[in-house]
């Protein structure tokens, strides 16, 4: 008799194994759903993403004093994002055409940003802003270069 059970279930083992797999791909499948409809309760516990909104709006209704305070406020909120330094940089330099108070706030930002990533990507930021305004040389500045010698 337990020579006839081993055989049955050793026969049987590949069914019972197969079985097993798509049950545990299912139940791991419930739970990737569930982690992904409401996420990690602990990662998310407190972290309320910053709101670009009143800023904005306040730009476009031609306010760029009031458009910079709210930035200011938004990056001592949030002192680890790079959107509220990069937009103060932008309208110190395009809205006031100050560019010692673009060059202070984005040594701000530097000295409040933590990490390597995100200080390079403020100075990325920093020098394509100052560089939009750059014009080229005219063609009577730039010295001719023969074409052939």
């Amino acid at each position: 008799m337990w020579i006839s059970l081993a055989n049955s279930l050793r026969t049987a083992f590949p069914f019972w194994a197969a079985a097993f797999c798509l049950w545990a791909f299912t139940v791991a499948d419930l739970l990737m759903d569930f982690i992904r409809t409401y996420g990690l309760p602990w990662k998310q516990a407190g972290q309320i993403p910053p709101n670009y909104g009143p800023p904005e709006a306040l730009r476009r209704k031609n306010k760029p004093q009031e458009s910079f305070d709210a930035y200011r406020e938004l990056s001592r909120r949030y002192p680890n994002e790079v959107k509220p330094w990069v937009e103060m940089i932008r309208l110190a330099y395009l809205e006031f055409k100050d560019d010692d108070l673009a060059s202070t706030v984005h040594e701000e930002g530097l000295q409040a940003l933590k990490g390597e990533a995100r200080k390079q990507e403020l100075q990325k930021m920093y020098k394509a802003i100052t560089s939009m305004t750059q014009t080229p040389l005219m063609a009577e500045e730039v010295e001719r270069v023969p074409y052939r010698s």
